[in-house]
């Protein structure tokens, strides 16, 4: 392989493979395109590093953007990608040009998912930086900030305003926090360190309406209940961004449908990140990749194989946050488990859980303050996953 490469997508996935990929395979032409005005910046420090008030809100930049040039990526930054004709093998971009490519990469992402709620338009999204301004108005001491929605960034957010002094409220429709990544003795634990900082729980509430409400937003239950803020944004999950890979043709469940090397139904198409879902042989279903870590780690895999090293996507998501000064990092899935067993000082804020199958195998890790006790339990996982899938194929 050497003919040009455009990614569409300038986050995790389509920083990591052109970063990766202009190492492992030097004489291929590689084009980033991108939405954003600004070059490939990381979105964690978006819900905590940039919402300090003397913080700069300027990108988190993986790279400086001239080492982009210095490294022989071409940056295309504030275009949109159009159309794709699969059969001339161009893109085509919103400023009239088109691009020539033996290989395209859709790492397209996507947007905050917004409630089919009357006003659901006056919930603040935080996926880009200029999201962040906004809501960082209401990361003061007695400003009210409401959450919808009890996931990662949600639980961050309200970390981070307890933490500067504001009130911070999460409305979750769920009976609990965190119900897909984490056990209930983890969930409780969680919801127990957030709630001893002053975070305060609605859960179980569904929301019907957002109502504005002098200088701020009311949140309206089903059940009637009208709860004030400054400001209210949406964590609600992720609607991926695939209108690009529909217009072509392309074969889509909720994201786009990969194989186990990221190939989509059209060839020399491929797709990485959020907007990806692979499928890996013995799997049932696809496997949603909306993480940090995945989308580093596919667009890293999707790198060597376009170099001439077939290497396939990690079976296992992992993802990570940090809140109230604690580093949680998590991989698996704690629904396969038989049984946890816990290691470390839960009470003193570093200890590990591990979540074994009914052989006795780990399928889920968990670990708080302690990354190196989770580095080796994700080989492992990985390991009980492949070995299910064979059996099941």
């Amino acid at each position: 392989m050497s003919g040009p490469v455009v990614i569409v997508g300038a986050g995790q996935a389509g920083y990591a493979l052109a970063a990766t990929l202009r190492k492992a395979a030097p004489e291929r032409p590689v084009t980033l395109v991108g939405d954003e005005p600004h070059a490939p910046y990381e979105r964690p420090p978006l819900s905590k590093a940039l919402m300090q008030p003397e913080a700069p809100l300027e990108p988190p930049y993986f790279l400086p953007p001239a080492a982009w040039a210095e490294r022989g990526v071409a940056l295309l930054m504030g275009r949109r990608a159009l159309r794709i004709d699969p059969a001339a093998r161009l893109l085509h971009l919103d400023d009239g040009s088109a691009l020539p490519w033996q290989d395209l990469v859709l790492a397209t992402g996507g947007e905050a998912r917004r409630l089919a709620v009357p006003g659901a338009e006056l919930l603040l999204p935080l996926r880009r930086l200029g999201d962040v301004a906004p809501i960082r108005a209401a990361m003061a001491p007695g400003r009210r900030l409401a959450l919808v929605g009890g996931g990662v960034i949600g639980l961050e957010l309200a970390a981070t305003a307890r933490a500067l002094g504001a009130e911070a409220m999460v409305i979750e429709a769920a009976p609990c926090i965190m119900a897909r990544a984490l056990p209930p003795a983890e969930r409780d634990w969680l919801e127990g360190l957030h709630r001893a900082q002053g975070t305060r729980f609605v859960l179980g509430a569904a929301l019907a309406a957002v109502e504005p409400a002098g200088q701020g937003v009311a949140l309206v239950l089903a059940d009637g209940r009208r709860l004030p803020a400054d400001v209210a944004v949406a964590g609600v999950g992720l609607a991926r961004n695939t209108a690009l890979a529909a217009q072509a043709g392309i074969a889509l469940r909720t994201g786009i449908l990969t194989d186990a090397f990221g190939r989509t139904s059209a060839p020399g198409i491929w797709a990485a990140g959020d907007v990806a879902e692979p499928a890996f042989p013995g799997m049932a279903e696809p496997l949603p990749a909306e993480s940090y870590h995945a989308a580093l780690d596919q667009g890293q895999a999707l790198a060597r194989t376009l170099a001439g090293t077939p290497t396939a996507y990690p079976r296992v998501l992992r993802w990570w946050t940090e809140q109230f000064g604690l580093n949680i990092q998590a991989a698996g899935d704690w629904r396969a488990a038989a049984g946890f067993e816990t290691e470390g000082d839960r009470a003193g804020g570093s200890f590990a859980v591990t979540g074994r199958n009914a052989a006795g195998r780990p399928v889920f890790a968990m670990a708080v303050n302690a990354p190196r006790r989770l580095r080796p339990l994700v080989t492992e996982i990985t390991a009980t996953f492949a070995a299910t899938e064979h059996q099941t194929a």
